[in-house]
């Protein structure tokens, strides 16, 4: 099992927009509001506001902007060395974070640097493929090719392309660990596919550029799309597999359609 710290030195760096779209997929997964993500921004004007991350609004757009349920700083509070220090062990009835019924409205242009606090059950998310999420029964190989033909069965029906798939299995360590990332990977395959054909432009683009889906593996997980192949590079490292998660899935197909 791969401790926090050491899955904490595998998150990439990415733009404060970028973390800021992982953050309101952390917020739409969750449902209780005691868990809602806890973040402090560092403004371009020198201000800092802390608070509890409610909603984005347009993000990845000029116009993108958050709403932030904000700390209720004392006086007292504000001038002592234990509040000014990050509050990685702060929960929300923490007097470092006394939430009261005020929000924020921040453009995200505004913000230069933000922390996201307590990220152990957020560090998957973050890590766009870095680090996964593995629960359950792992799927068999012969499970697998059926999700795979679904997959592209789904392509002729709804993009009217015919589109083949394959594994390069025998490129692939054996054990749970990869045949869990096999089902994600699918899945993501099948989720951001499915947001590209949402529309007839997007359908028209995928019977213009993909034509086969190709998985195999590599030192670095990859995806390209070239003369009509979908190739996915799932990264290696010994026996481990590292994937890119759906949003960064995403952002890559986009620009290449």
């Amino acid at each position: 099992m791969t401790s926090p710290v050491q899955q904490l030195r595998r998150l990439p760096a990415r733009p404060v927009g970028v973390v800021l779209e992982a953050i309101e997929q952390i917020r739409q997964a969750r449902r209780d509001d005691w868990t809602l993500p806890l973040v402090s921004l560092f403004l371009t004007n020198g201000a800092t506001i802390r608070g509890e991350y409610l909603s984005g609004h347009e993000l990845g757009t000029a116009q993108a902007s958050i709403l932030l349920r904000t700390v209720q700083v004392a006086q007292s509070d504000a001038s002592s060395p234990g509040f000014n220090a990050e509050p990685n062990d702060a929960r929300p009835n923490d007097v470092r974070w006394n939430l009261g019924l005020d929000v924020t409205y921040i453009p995200v242009a505004n913000i230069s640097a933000l922390t996201l606090h307590h990220t152990p059950d957020t560090i998957a998310r973050l890590s766009f493929g870095a680090v996964r999420e593995r629960s359950g029964e792992a799927p068999s190989r012969l499970e697998l090719e059926r999700r795979l033909r679904a997959l592209t069965d789904w392509v002729r029906a709804e993009v009217g392309c015919d589109v083949t798939a394959t594994i390069a299995w025998e490129a692939f360590p054996r054990g749970d660990t990869a045949l869990l990332d096999l089902g994600a990977l699918i899945a993501d395959l099948r989720l951001v596919l499915g947001g590209f054909a949402a529309d007839d432009l997007g359908r028209a683009a995928l019977r213009e550029s993909l034509q086969s889906i190709v998985v195999n593996v590599g030192e670095a997980a990859a995806v390209t799309l070239q003369s009509g192949e979908l190739r996915y590079t799932v990264g290696l490292d010994g026996m481990e597999t590292r994937l890119f998660d759906s949003q960064e899935l995403r952002r890559v197909l986009a620009a290449r359609l």
